[in-house]
């Protein structure tokens, strides 16, 4: 029989601890998933918080270095300023920290910057496919990326003008 978890426990903020460890080793998180995945796995608030403090104390967790790496990748993968928003929320970062961490990738045309590299780079795999077809492909690989419907068919217009190909 495991033994109850209602105060906290040299023992269990250790383990905590070591849960949170692994956790960290694999990616950095924010302190919300720290802390719902320690919950989770039955560890209790008391525990949780102590282990949170620790390891903001040791700088192994922090949020506004999350949120910029969030924002580093997905400005590297072609992600659209909206979509990594929704990600930074859904990892539980606040609207704030997400909000310093976006502002240098959601200034005016960046988004549509990044959006006409993703196309161009598309484009050019789709040389050998049909037109039609080529332009599709390349719609939907922008609004996979979080850029709306009218940002994803004026940018591949343009691509597609530049490539000297009918894309209209």
């Amino acid at each position: 029989m495991a033994a109850s978890k209602t105060a906290v426990q040299p023992d269990g903020v250790e383990d905590a601890m070591k849960r949170a460890m692994r956790l960290l080793a694999v990616r950095s998180r924010s302190r919300h998933e720290i802390r719902d995945r320690l919950i989770r796995i039955g560890f209790d608030e008391p525990t949780v918080e102590a282990v949170e403090v620790r390891l903001v104390d040791v700088g192994l967790l922090d949020d506004a270095a999350f949120a910029a790496e969030v924002v580093r990748r997905g400005v590297n993968t072609g992600r659209s300023a909206r979509l990594t928003r929704q990600d930074l929320r859904k990892f539980g970062v606040d609207a704030e920290t997400a909000d310093e961490s976006l502002a240098e990738v959601d200034e005016a045309g960046a988004d549509e910057e990044r959006a006409l590299r993703l196309a161009e780079r598309k484009a050019a795999s789709c040389r050998n496919l049909h037109i039609d077809k080529a332009v599709a492909r390349v719609v939907r690989h922008l609004c996979s990326k979080g850029y709306g419907p009218q940002v994803a068919w004026d940018v591949t217009r343009r691509v597609f003008r530049e490539l000297d190909l009918p894309g209209d």
